[in-house]
């Protein structure tokens, strides 16, 4: 840090294993300036977990990972989506959920709020044939969208 400059740096941030977090505290305790940040990915994701395991979101989570397998498994509603996304000017698509799942859910859950006008135009002219458990694919990312990312405050 001294040969880089200390000025350059506002925060030490680390997970909460003992060594790491001993080892933040003494880089504080040397550079009194450093702010010290605990692990706030998982502080972050703790409470995003303890939401989705509410009962009221198990049904919606289920359809959101259906709906991000069947894009992910098909080449072909992919690109039929993204046709309909770059003639929308939404340049970004959908997101999986990562497999580190800190709160990577909700970036999924935004994902298919953001891609919602492309999916229901890309269904409603026939473009993009979708059914998911005997659900057309409209009413599925409604429901995903109005009782999953409205309650996350997105």
């Amino acid at each position: 840090m001294r040969e880089v400059g200390e000025g350059r740096f506002s925060a030490a941030t680390s997970d909460s294993t003992g060594n790491t977090k001993l080892c933040r505290r003494l880089l504080c305790a040397a550079f009194p300036t450093l702010l010290n940040l605990p692990d706030p990915v998982h502080h972050t994701n703790l409470p995003v977990k303890n939401i989705c395991a509410l009962k009221f979101f198990e049904q919606v989570i289920s359809d959101m990972r259906r709906t991000l397998t069947f894009f992910s498994h098909s080449d072909q509603a992919v690109n039929l989506l993204l046709e309909i996304r770059l003639e929308m000017d939404i340049s970004r698509g959908l997101e999986s959920i990562g497999s580190t799942r800190f709160a990577t859910i909700t970036i999924s859950a935004v994902s298919i709020s953001r891609c919602l006008p492309a999916l229901r135009d890309g269904c409603s002219s026939g473009r993009l044939v979708i059914e998911v458990r005997k659900s057309p694919v409209l009413e599925l990312l409604h429901r995903i969208l109005m009782q999953f990312v409205r309650k996350l405050g997105n």
